[in-house]
C-alpha cells in the first residue's frame, strides 16, 4: 500500500476550528504552528497555520467548504503531497 504525506496551510481570523484537525485527520506541522493555534484563542489576528496529515489516497484534498464554514480557508497553492512509502 502506498502512503503519502500531505502538507498545507490554512488561514483565518479568530479562533482556530479545532474540530477540523479531527475532521481532516491532520495535525500542526511544527511547534510554531501549535503555538499559533493556541494564540488564535487570545488574539483575533490573521494567521497562516501549517498542517500535515498521512494519507493512503494521493488524490484526497482537505475539505475546502468545511474550512470556509468556520471562516477559515485552505491556501490552495500550499498543498503538497509526497509519497513516503
Amino acid at each position: 500500500m502506498k502512503v503519502y504525506r500531505q502538507t498545507f496551510q490554512v488561514t483565518g481570523l479568530g479562533s482556530f476550528p479545532l474540530d477540523m484537525l479531527r475532521y481532516d485527520e491532520c495535525y500542526p506541522r511544527t511547534e510554531r504552528d501549535t503555538a499559533l493555534i493556541d494564540q488564535s484563542f487570545q488574539e483575533a489576528n490573521v494567521q497562516y497555520i501549517g498542517l500535515e496529515r498521512i494519507l493512503t489516497d494521493e488524490a484526497k484534498d482537505p475539505t475546502f467548504d468545511r474550512w470556509k464554514s468556520f471562516l477559515w480557508a485552505v491556501v490552495k497553492n500550499s498543498i503538497v503531497t509526497e509519497q513516503i512509502k
